[in-house]
């Protein structure tokens, strides 16, 4: 994770203007122009006061009595337009800027490594999407509108102020300066205070995504109490920091009020003591104090936009981060494509840690060849590295020393989507989407005739559970396919695996999960799938790799043996152990 420190108030905006808002610069100028039609036409309402009050009231002139109502009414329809078009053309860009910043988002973690996806919770992405990128929206609309219309609103009042009368506009802005101190004390304490809080409430989604999918295991162990309690903890550390964040955003507008009561005060003695000596018309004084009062709302909100500013500064300390990563495993400068894989596979002297620790080594000097078209199983211990040996092959990790050659091609020097084309993996936990089985089962393969699709389906046995269901192939399977059975699962991650028909097959654990019955179905479908391909198996089950053409017993990040099932059985060595264990019906882990 990159330095916080970097993502200063001043790099956020022209980050975001540079890369997401600078390709709406037509809808920009409409709202600066309707914002400056608003800001200008401010001023000219305590004109129009004042010129009620002295030429009306004052000196009876009944020719301003048909003009000015006539005038008031253009102002204000003058000011409705602007204010429609610049609402409408500020949030259109503030939309746009999240739908940017969310594709960005959304490709940064599709391109991201498996092992930075893995060192952070899923739900602190998902709170990125939704809680983070609007608060940057609501960021860069605050710019627009302060930098627009608010500012040059408060320009324009303060002309007019210095208009009606310089000195008493002097007097209203004297007080200013303390305030200004105050407001930037206050916003180092509001950035610290919303970015805590926003961490909190990734917190939270972390935690209400675990316990909506640990939602039995949770009720099994009669856990609800100590859930409620960490959920009730997390909430009130959100509550506290949120009102920390409240209070030091809400002390804003009391120090302006404050500062503007001095003005006030300091207006009215000196307004009337020239009032008092004929110097200054009942209409100048309400008109200055009405452009005073006028310039309240948008001078507090320009005091406000340092808040603003620093809630989307701690947004980007979450959100540019995750935008900044840059993938290790990435496409060689000038990246091999092989048209065509026969399907060997060899491991050199591999080594392998997840942070290139070479005190913790996941692997030790693993080789191993698989030649086209040979099954190859992987035994050993959990936590042996099986599962990590396996995951090299479609580089979703690199090796931290030695290589990995498909078909005598260092895997490194393919383009990785060449290297994946080249696989498919068929795992324990079978990922279903909340989508049709067919559409589970091609999965972005196009092109596919219904003749073979439906080839697929039989040879895979699913075939024989969905034409059984009421829409077929475009009955909706639910997240994470929570309306099929575990072995329905697995028939629908297999068809997929032979839709895409790569000539290396990975299998992690395929069966394990499953019940007896389960299993002689899902088994009898893998083995149609393994036919005439290089196939890597991973299994616990020791009993449905007996066939295989040569079993790797993986200890500690080694292999300690190799050979096939009867070899190992007669050398009487840990495979021995491990499959005279099942045998006799002990479970291994």
């Amino acid at each position: 994770m990159e330095d916080k420190n970097k993502y200063y108030t001043f790099y956020v905006i022209k980050r975001i203007w540079k890369n997401y808002a600078s390709g709406s610069m037509k809808l920009l100028l409409i709202a600066l122009f309707c914002n400056a039609i608003v800001a200008l036409t401010t001023p000219a309402l305590p004109e129009l006061i004042r010129r009620v009050i002295d030429d009306i009231f004052v000196n009876s002139n009944r020719e301003m009595l048909t003009i000015l109502p006539l005038i008031a009414i253009l102002i204000m329809f003058i000011r409705a337009l602007g204010t429609y078009g610049a609402n409408v053309a500020i949030n259109y860009i503030g939309q746009k800027i999240v739908g940017f910043l969310q594709k960005d988002l959304y490709k940064a973690i599709l391109n991201s490594d498996m092992s930075y996806i893995n060192s952070i919770h899923s739900a602190r992405f998902i709170s990125s999407f939704t809680a983070d990128t609007t608060k940057l929206r609501e960021t860069m609309s605050s710019v627009v509108v302060n930098l627009s219309r608010n500012i040059l609103m408060v320009l324009g009042l303060v002309g007019y102020l210095f208009y009606v009368d310089p000195t008493l506009a002097t007097i209203f802005f004297l007080v200013l300066p303390p305030a200004a101190i105050g407001l930037r004390m206050l916003g180092k304490r509001l950035r610290k205070a919303i970015r805590m809080s926003l961490e909190e409430i990734g917190t939270l989604s972390a935690l209400v995504s675990e316990t909506l999918k640990g939602m039995r295991i949770i009720r099994a162990f009669g856990k609800e109490r100590i859930h409620s309690e960490k959920a009730s903890s997390i909430i009130d550390q959100v509550v506290s920091l949120s009102m920390k964040g409240v209070k030091a955003r809400s002390a804003s507008a009391p120090i302006m009020e404050i500062v503007t009561g001095f003005a006030i005060a300091g207006i009215i003695y000196y307004a009337g003591n020239k009032s008092l000596d004929g110097l200054m018309s009942v209409g100048s004084f309400m008109a200055f104090t009405t452009a005073a009062g006028l310039l309240y709302d948008p001078l507090k909100a320009v005091a406000n936009l340092q808040a603003m500013l620093q809630e989307g500064v701690a947004a980007s300390q979450r959100l540019f981060p995750i935008l900044d990563n840059k993938p290790k495993i990435i496409n060689p400068d000038k990246p091999l494509e092989i048209k065509k894989f026969k399907g060997s596979l060899k491991f050199s002297k591999v080594n392998f840690s997840y942070n290139n620790d070479r005190q913790d080594k996941i692997l030790r000097e693993i080789s191993l060849d698989i030649e086209p078209g040979q099954t190859a199983a992987l035994v050993g211990p959990s936590g042996a590295g099986k599962s990590t040996l396996l995951n090299l092959v479609p580089r979703f990790y690199d090796v931290s020393s030695g290589s990995v050659l498909l078909d005598d091609y260092d895997l490194r020097d393919l383009s990785l989507s060449n290297v994946r084309s080249a696989s498919s993996l068929v795992s324990q936990d079978a990922l279903i989407f909340d989508i049709s089985i067919k559409e589970n089962i091609i999965f972005g393969c196009d092109g596919i005739s219904d003749e073979i699709f439906l080839k697929v389906c039989k040879d895979s046995l699913v075939d024989d559970f969905v034409k059984d269901l009421p829409d077929k192939y475009q009955t909706l399977v639910g997240e994470s396919g929570v309306r099929l059975s575990g072995g329905q699962k697995q028939r629908i991650a297999i068809a997929r695996a032979m839709i895409k028909d790569a000539p290396i097959l990975l299998l992690d654990e395929a069966t394990s999960s499953l019940d007896s019955e389960s299993e002689k179905k899902v088994q009898e479908a893998l083995d149609k799938l393994m036919k005439d391909k290089t196939a890597l198996i991973v299994a616990h089950r020791l009993s449905t790799i007996k066939n295989v053409d040569v079993i790797y017993v993986i200890d500690n990040g080694a292999i300690v043996e190799q050979g096939t099932h009867k070899e190992l059985v007669n050398k009487n060595g840990l495979y021995a152990f491990l499959f005279k264990t099942q045998f006799l019906g002990d479970k291994v882990e």
